[in-house]
């Protein structure tokens, strides 16, 4: 009898251990989806990641966050032109994150648009005075 509790409770324990394990699985942590959406965009996997996009939108994800992400992604792997929209996406939600402008303005630089670095650069200086990456780069855009 002893025996037979004994083994109940490793039972148990295995399948709380293995419960914890799927739910894990399914809802990946913020960092590790992070991790795999700039994995798929360094691959040239642009389909799977705007899906994976998608699929965390369906599930309640801040859209600005997550198109944030994915044109951060995008720019750190030289996808100016998906990086632009992404951005764009993001900024219509959240037009005071900085960040995003000066990426996008950054985008615009490397696509030939002057103009449109400049607006966006200054903007992001704008929004965020303290913030020496903007004032750099707002600064470089007008030499």
């Amino acid at each position: 009898m002893i025996c037979l509790r004994a083994g109940a409770g490793l039972l148990a324990g295995v399948l709380a251990v293995a419960a914890a394990a799927a739910s894990a699985q399914t809802a990946p942590s913020p960092k590790s989806a992070g991790n795999e959406l700039d994995a798929l965009i360094a691959a040239g996997q642009f389909e799977r990641a705007e899906g994976l996009v998608r699929q965390r939108l369906a599930s309640g994800a801040d859209p600005a966050a997550e198109y944030f992400k994915i044109g951060e992604a995008c720019f750190n792997h030289q996808a100016w032109q998906r990086s632009a929209g992404f951005l764009q996406k993001s900024l219509a939600l959240k037009p005071a994150n900085d960040e995003a402008r000066r990426y996008l303005g950054l985008d615009w630089r490397e696509l030939h648009r002057p103009s449109d670095a400049e607006a966006e650069l200054m903007e992001a200086a704008r929004r965020n005075p303290g913030s020496g990456a903007d004032a750099y780069f707002a600064g470089q855009q007008l030499i």
